[in-house]
């Protein structure tokens, strides 16, 4: 079953996210705040599948570009939980998302995936997701 996500859902969405980025110290006290603008902002949305216990979560943002001439839809994170994918939980997240955003006039849907992620880009593509840019990033560093 599909359904938004609430407070109580943060020990998995860390659990979630343990998976995805195993390498990165990820704690509940810094998901806490990152998890609340989600539940407050009406240009953020969170939801999860759940079977039993929460097996995935999605998450978008929507902003305004010039270059789609209105909203875009960008989905940050869709993480199925290791043992379950494979078995449609991650299509079944995307599709719900993407009407969704349908519903809300949005005009385009974007995403970035890591560039090893070879699996996941197949992923993509079989949802007919189009390869179209390179993502660069800088961490930033507060000045004092």
């Amino acid at each position: 079953m599909i359904r938004p996500v609430t407070k109580g859902d943060l020990p998995a969405i860390v659990r979630l996210l343990r998976e995805l980025w195993p390498t990165e110290s990820l704690t509940a006290d810094e998901m806490a705040p990152v998890l609340d603008r989600y539940l407050h902002d009406n240009d953020y949305e969170i939801f999860c599948f759940e079977k039993d216990t929460v097996l995935g979560i999605i998450t978008v943002s929507k902003r305004w570009a010039f270059f789609h001439r209105g909203r875009v839809g960008v989905i940050e994170e869709l993480v199925v939980s290791e043992g379950w994918r494979g078995q449609g939980i991650g299509k079944k997240l995307t599709r719900f998302i993407e009407d969704r955003l349908c519903q809300q006039g949005i005009t385009a849907v974007e995403l970035t995936s890591d560039l090893r992620r070879k699996q996941t880009h197949r992923f993509w593509e079989h949802l007919v997701y189009e390869r179209r840019a390179f993502q660069f990033r800088k961490r930033m560093r507060h000045r004092q």
